[in-house]
C-alpha cells in the first residue's frame, strides 16, 4: 500500500511535553508541510491503527486528507487538556550481565517477580530507529517494533525525549514518553513524513513484572542483511538488563522503589546516573 494513500486512524494514546526544537520542513508528495518537531510529534501520537474494531472504516480519516490540512487549522489545545491525562515519564535503570551468568539471574527474577509459577515470559522483537534532522542539526528519532514471535499483532511506535539533568540524587534515568500501536506500513509512514532510517536490531529475551516495574533480559543481535530480521549475529558476548516504570510526572520516590530491587540483585550491576 503506498504510503501516501494508507488509512490510518488517529487516536491519541500518551502525552509528553512538548517538542519545541525546530525542525526543517516537511514535505509529503501531496504537497503537504510540517513545520516543526511539535507537529511531527503531534502527527505520530494520533497514529493508531484499531485492529480490533469491527466498524473500522468509519472511524478512518484518510493520510491524505489529513497533510491538506492547512497548519493554522490544526488543533491548538492538546488532547491530554481535553481528555484530562496528564503528561507520562520513564523511569529507568539500566545494566548488562555476561552470557555465562544470564541463567542464574533469570532464576533470581523468577523468585523476586510477581507470578513466580507461570512460565516466564519471553519475546523477540524487531526494531528500527528513525531520524529527522533540523537546521541545528539536533535529531528528532522515534523507534518503530515488531515482534517477530507475534506478527500478526499492531506494530509500536515510541518516542523518548532528552533525560532529565541537574538532580544528582535522582537514581534513575527519567525522560518523557509516548507509545502508540501502529500498522505495519509505519515505515513508510514515516519515510513519507521525511524520516530516514538510522540502525535497525534484534531483541530477543525475557520479561518480568514487579508491581508496576517492568525487568527486561535480553541480548541484542545486528542485522547481517539490511532489513531482513531472520539474518542476525550477536553485537556482544553480554546481555543487557532494564528496570522500567512508565508513570506520571513528579513520582520521584520511584527511584528509590527502583534501587531498591535492583541491590537485590547484586552482584549483577546496574550504572548509577548522576547527571550534571
Amino acid at each position: 500500500m503506498r504510503p501516501a494513500t494508507c488509512f490510518v486512524d488517529f487516536v491519541f494514546l500518551i502525552q509528553s511535553n512538548p517538542i519545541r526544537a525546530k525542525s526543517r520542513p516537511v514535505t509529503g508528495k501531496h504537497g503537504a508541510e510540517f513545520v516543526d518537531s511539535w507537529q511531527l510529534i503531534k502527527l505520530l501520537r494520533f497514529c493508531e491503527e484499531f485492529s480490533t474494531r469491527k466498524n473500522r472504516v468509519s472511524h478512518r480519516i484518510s493520510l491524505i486528507q489529513l497533510l491538506a490540512q492547512p497548519v493554522a487549522r490544526m488543533e491548538t489545545t492538546p488532547p491530554t487538556v481535553r481528555r484530562g491525562l496528564v503528561p507520562v515519564m520513564e523511569y529507568l535503570l539500566q545494566g548488562s550481565i555476561m552470557d555465562g551468568a544470564c541463567e542464574v539471574l533469570l532464576h533470581r527474577l523468577r523468585g523476586l517477580c510477581d507470578n513466580s509459577d507461570s512460565p516466564i515470559e519471553s519475546f523477540h522483537d524487531y526494531e528500527m530507529v528513525f531520524q529527522i534532522r533540523g537546521p541545528t542539526g539536533t535529531p528528532l528519532t522515534v523507534r518503530a517494533r515488531q515482534s517477530l514471535d507475534s506478527p500478526q499483532m499492531p506494530w509500536h511506535l515510541r518516542y523518548l525525549g532528552q533525560p532529565e539533568v541537574g538532580d544528582k540524587s535522582r537514581h534513575t534515568v527519567v525522560r518523557s514518553c509516548i507509545d502508540v500501536s501502529t500498522s505495519n506500513n509505519v515505515a513508510s509512514f514515516l519515510n513519507e513524513l521525511g524520516f530516514r532510517l538510522d540502525f535497525e536490531f534484534v531483541l530477543k529475551g525475557h520479561m518480568f513484572q514487579k508491581g508496576r516495574m517492568k525487568v527486561i533480559v535480553a541480548k541484542v543481535f545486528r542485522l547481517v542483511q539490511q532489513g531482513n530480521p531472520e539474518s542476525i549475529e550477536p553485537v556482544s558476548n553480554s546481555h543487557i538488563i532494564e528496570l522500567s516504570v512508565i508513570a506520571p510526572a513528579g513520582q520521584e520516590s520511584l527511584g528509590d522503589e527502583m534501587k531498591a530491587f535492583a541491590e537485590q540483585l547484586k552482584p549483577y550491576p546496574f550504572h548509577d546516573f548522576n547527571f550534571v
